[in-house]
């Protein structure tokens, strides 16, 4: 909104200055016509960039029956799952799937395809903080190294590494590994910057 504000005060200073130039060299008011059109079509037409584009898509609501019912078999599960941590978070309507209790609860867990299971594997023997949020994806709390990183495990030419979109808005880009060839992937969880490997 306040770089809407800026563009109509230039226009409305372009007009002002148009018609004080057309005044004081004693001009026709007849050449402010082609003089002022742009300015005045530019005012009408900004469009409103404060406004998103694209339909309005308003929050689904939680779907109470799914979470309950999930609440339900935390409860009824191993006890690794029957924990508050866990049900707390569940009935805020965040995901939390068997599997990804598993992988927090069990260190020597690995979720990842066979070219980045022995930097997962690494990372597990290591108990940097890990959490596997969805299938075929690993978050870590730790800033990836590409060279050491390289040096150290000499993946396949399939594993790469790219940057990702960061925790928020403001926050910077992650660093992220990606196998091309199965989809999977480990991530920066953004919060933590501890570098990996150390040497």
């Amino acid at each position: 909104m306040f770089v809407r504000v800026l563009q109509i005060i230039a226009a409305t200073l372009y007009i002002v200055a148009a018609i004080g130039t057309v005044a004081y060299n004693e001009l026709s008011f007849f050449w402010l016509a082609p003089v002022l059109a742009p300015a005045i079509y530019f005012i009408f037409t900004l469009p409103n960039i404060s406004v998103p584009s694209g339909p309005y898509l308003p929050p689904q609501p939680i779907d109470r029956t799914y979470i309950n019912v999930r609440i339900e078999e935390l409860k009824s599960g191993p006890p690794h799952r029957n924990k508050t941590q866990y049900i707390d978070s569940v009935s805020r309507g965040i995901p939390y799937s068997n599997e990804r209790i598993d992988y927090l609860e069990f260190p020597d867990r690995l979720v990842l395809c066979e070219h980045l299971r022995p930097i997962e594997a690494a990372m597990r023997a290591a108990r940097l903080p890990m959490d596997n949020p969805r299938p075929g994806q690993v978050e870590v709390g730790a800033l990836l190294r590409k060279k050491p990183i390289e040096a150290h495990f000499h993946p396949d030419p399939c594993v790469v590494f790219g940057l990702g979109p960061g925790v928020d808005n403001h926050a910077p880009d992650i660093n992220v590994i990606r196998c091309t060839l199965c989809g999977h992937s480990i991530e920066e969880n953004g919060y933590n910057n501890t570098p990996w490997p150390a040497a």
